[in-house]
C-alpha cells in the first residue's frame, strides 16, 4: 500500500538502513531514547495484529533494502 511503499528513498538523516517516510515519525534524529515520536505505520500495525509475517509487510521495492542485501516485501 502507499504507506508501506513510502519508504522508497534513503533517509540520510535517520539511522543506517532507514527509509524516508512522512507518516510514522518526527525528527530530527529518529533515534530511540531521543524523546522524538516515532512508530510503525498503520498498515504494519494492522498486519501484525492479523498475523501477517513481518517480511510480507515491507515495502515492495526499496532501493535501501537492495543496498543492504535485504529482501523486498
Amino acid at each position: 500500500d502507499s504507506l508501506a511503499d513510502a519508504g522508497q528513498f534513503p533517509d540520510t538523516a535517520g539511522p543506517r538502513g532507514s527509509t524516508l517516510r512522512f507518516t510514522n515519525r518526527v525528527g530530527p534524529t529518529y533515534q530511540d531514547g531521543s524523546g522524538e515520536a516515532f512508530n510503525l505505520n498503520s498498515s504494519t500495525l494492522i498486519g501484525r495484529m492479523l498475523g501477517v509475517p513481518a517480511g510480507d509487510l515491507a515495502a515492495s521495492t526499496s532501493p535501501v533494502n537492495a543496498a543492504l542485501g535485504a529482501p523486498d516485501g
